[in-house]
């Protein structure tokens, strides 16, 4: 795959002589050693930049493609994985040339990889090699390069999409929509009315509901059609997407639909009738289905005005002694702004718990219209597999609560976030520090100070202090960064092989119990920030680590070195 490695190393060599900042005879002496071992070439790299007190781009630039590209062509596949994340974090030229050859594999994990690589990082100049996916032996790849093309706006993928979407199973046929409501074509529109045509109410519920989620009023005909159908499944889909749009000329519809039979229906007009600011109207619905304790009720609540919400929802949550209703009522009310401080404490009580005493998750109605939390009862029976999947599920409900909690005025929201640094929850205090950092209040440099210095978990101490470098620039508080680095690069795997995972690294951090993904994020931002830097101090040390770190991570910090040397 790719150049040879002799002419690839020799075209690079031959324009050096114009930037070259180490004598000519030391560099090219470093770039014919990248010919029999790269690694070597990294250490007399080091010694040379000892040496002369510099460092030289154009030689370094060298080292880190023939790192990528040898990496392409390893026989182990979570190297080539990892070479493809670096590919894509260099945001190269050169290394979109790599992933466009490398697109030719079988492997479907490995092409999965590719499209995000290259859309993540090389955006528009990708469409080459997005193109070569549409032509891949696995549909689902297509799919994927089909749907990266359709966000670009490139109208020529709906020719490709045709001539095998129908062959296809139905379910598929109707995940293509997302597909063909990014491209905002005549021709692509078509796809999607046949879709809402469809004689199966699920297909057409899935794509009213799609429209609503991407906004596309050029539907509105069809889905204010949609209202009068006899199925409740046309009806909840419909008015889902009709308040997303905020279409006050289908009032008269929505408002006859609030009187129905159908609870869903009803609690969905009632929701449409919010979106459209028609408070007065929905309240005694919402009031209703509120005082029969309805979960989905109770938590669409969080759409009424604070003084409305806080009048109707406070004492169902004061007398709930159900968690189902406590929870998806505290949501609501911090929805709304409310800043009870039972509420708040309730519901900082949960983030703080390291004990999963029960478990909630996100549902919606059978026309996907409502949302609302419900307690998963059967966790305790559930395979390991199934298990870890839905704590993974878990971390969007602490998500939504610890982003309802930072949306709250900032003398409400304080208090309880000092109390989520100090929980030693690693995750959540991450966010949280990730917050203040961006935050202009006068408080958050304190309280992240104060979280660089709480004993315990050693990793929230140091996203603490990387959130006080990015706040102050302080070089003391990078070279604690270094420190952090030079202790988390030699255990820290920065991509796991989900099809091949490997075993836990022994490591004084896992006292803590920190996950691979804690530690890989905080590698990652640490590095980042070296990369952005970009001192010779900084380039010294990210040379370090790179010459310290298990082999797997080689190819993706040879893609972060592009990036320092572009």
């Amino acid at each position: 795959m790719g150049l040879s490695r002799l002419a690839f190393i020799g075209f690079l060599s031959f324009t050096l002589s114009a930037s070259c900042d180490f004598p000519s005879s030391v560099s090219q002496r470093i770039l014919f050693s990248c010919q029999k071992s790269v690694p070597q070439a990294l250490e007399a790299y080091l010694e040379a930049s000892a040496t002369y007190q510099q460092h030289d781009f154009s030689v370094l630039r060298v080292i880190a493609e023939s790192y990528l590209q040898q990496s392409f062509l390893s026989e182990d596949t979570h190297i080539r994985k990892s070479a493809i994340i670096g590919a894509g974090l260099s945001g190269s030229s050169e290394a979109l040339e790599l992933l466009s050859e490398a697109i030719e594999t079988q492997d479907l994990y490995e092409q999965l990889l590719i499209l995000n690589a290259a859309t993540s990082q090389l955006s528009k100049t990708s469409d080459k090699l997005l193109f070569k996916g549409l032509t891949a032996s696995h549909p689902v790849i297509r799919l994927e390069a089909a749907y990266r093309l359709a966000c670009m706006k490139n109208s020529k993928v709906s020719d490709y999409l045709y001539s095998f979407i129908y062959k296809l199973p139905e379910e598929i046929q109707n995940l293509a929509a997302t597909i063909f409501l990014q491209l905002e074509t005549e021709e692509a529109d078509a796809y999607i009315h046949r879709l809402l045509s469809s004689p199966n109410n699920l297909t057409r519920n899935y794509v009213a509901y799609l429209i609503g989620e991407y906004k596309q009023k050029r539907f509105l005909p069809t889905l204010r059609s949609l209202l009068t159908s006899a199925s409740p499944l046309d009806q909840e889909g419909a008015l889902y997407a009709l308040g997303k749009l905020e279409d006050s000329g289908s009032y008269p519809r929505i408002k006859a639909l609030s009187s129905r039979s159908n609870p869903e229906v009803v609690l969905a007009a009632a929701q449409t009738l919010l979106f459209l600011e028609k408070e007065e109207e929905a309240l005694p619905i919402l009031t209703n289905l509120c005082q029969q304790k309805l979960l989905r009720a109770l938590y669409t609540a969080r759409f009424l005005s604070q003084e409305k919400g806080e009048e109707l929802l406070l004492p169902i949550f004061y007398n709930a002694t159900q968690e189902e209703i406590r929870l998806n009522t505290a949501l609501a009310l911090v929805h709304q702004g409310c800043t009870d401080p039972q509420v708040l404490h309730y519901l900082t009580e949960i983030l703080e718990s390291k004990v999963l005493h029960r478990i909630f998750l996100p549902t919606h109605s059978t026309g996907k219209a409502i949302q609302f939390w419900k307690e998963c009862t059967t966790f305790p029976l559930m395979s390991q597999e199934d298990k870890m999947r839905t704590l993974a599920m878990y971390r969007v409900a602490e998500d939504t609560i610890l982003s309802a909690l930072l949306k709250l005025p900032n003398d409400a929201y304080l208090p309880y976030l000092e109390r989520i640094l100090a929980s030693q929850k690693t995750i959540l205090a991450a966010k949280a520090i990730a917050f203040l950092s961006v935050t202009a209040h006068p408080q958050a440099l304190s309280l992240v100070s104060k979280a660089a210095l709480t004993p315990g978990d050693p990793i929230i101490r140091a996203y603490a202090n990387l959130a006080l470098y990015t706040m102050t620039k302080d070089p003391e508080k990078k070279a604690v960064l270094y420190r952090y680095a030079e202790q988390l690069i030699e255990d820290t795997i920065l991509f796991t092989d989900a099809e091949n995972p490997l075993p836990s690294p022994s490591s004084s951090y896992l006292r803590y119990q920190v996950s691979p993904e804690t530690r890989t994020q905080l590698m990652l931002a640490i590095l980042e920030t070296l990369v952005s830097s970009k001192t010779d101090e900084d380039i010294r040390v990210f040379l370090s680590l790179m010459k310290k770190t298990h082999y797997k991570n080689i190819p993706i910090l040879s893609g972060l070195l592009m990036r320092i040397v572009e």
